[in-house]
């Protein structure tokens, strides 16, 4: 299972910083987006409102490329091992910063 934070698409042999449709498909941002969109609507009695999206996009975003690079600083220095064992209960993961 590979975690992508979302924010970043491919722009030819680059990545570039977007919050579009594609940059956060199957994201932890957009997964923020979403649960956001859920809560606000079962506590306010109301849809969430479209005003705001982009400035929550960036912020859901930042929060996780935040949380994923540091994750992936961490693993890639060797001091933690994110590997998921059902048996041992150990965890891992592989982290991308870019969208594939």
């Amino acid at each position: 299972m590979t975690l992508y934070p979302g924010g970043r698409q491919s722009s030819g042999s680059t990545y570039v910083y977007s919050v579009s449709d594609q940059a956060m498909a199957g994201s932890m941002a957009q997964a923020m987006e979403d649960e956001m969109e859920a809560l606000f609507a079962a506590i306010k009695q109301q849809p969430l409102p479209a005003n705001g999206k982009e400035g929550r996009l960036i912020l859901f975003t930042s929060i996780a490329r935040g949380v994923l690079k540091y994750l992936y600083d961490k693993q890639q220095a060797g001091e933690v091992d994110l590997t998921a064992d059902l048996v041992t209960g150990t965890v891992k993961a592989d982290i991308t910063l870019d969208h594939t």
